[in-house]
């Protein structure tokens, strides 16, 4: 069980290119509510971290694939699986980049001089 201030953060050693971020994982909120899933990311392109909030379909714990869409330079992602207590499991974490045919078609990345 995680209490209602739990997430997950990694930081990169450097910045990367991404096209987006792939989540794997479950999450039971005992109460039976769904869940708010949300997620993170600091980019060189933004001072404020980006933010995406999905709802988690499922009140009996199925496992999920979520994918956030960037196409950006990342050095920081943070996951937060509920703003209540929940039980919460996270099985893949990918970062998904530009060139990758099961994510997302992008944009070029801009040069790094």
């Amino acid at each position: 069980m995680l209490g209602p201030d739990a997430y997950l953060s990694f930081d990169l050693d450097q910045p990367e290119f991404v096209s987006g971020l792939r989540f794997r994982f479950s999450l039971v909120d005992p109460s039976g509510m769904l869940p708010a899933v949300k997620v993170r990311w600091q980019t060189d392109s933004r001072r404020e971290l980006g933010l995406y909030t999905c709802p988690y379909g499922s009140t009996t714990g199925d496992e999920v694939v979520l994918v956030v869409y960037i196409d950006d330079w990342i050095s920081r992602v943070v996951f937060i699986p509920n703003d209540r207590v929940s039980s919460f499991r996270m099985s893949i974490i990918e970062l998904l980049p530009e060139n990758d045919q099961s994510g997302p078609i992008t944009k070029s990345p801009p040069r790094r001089d």
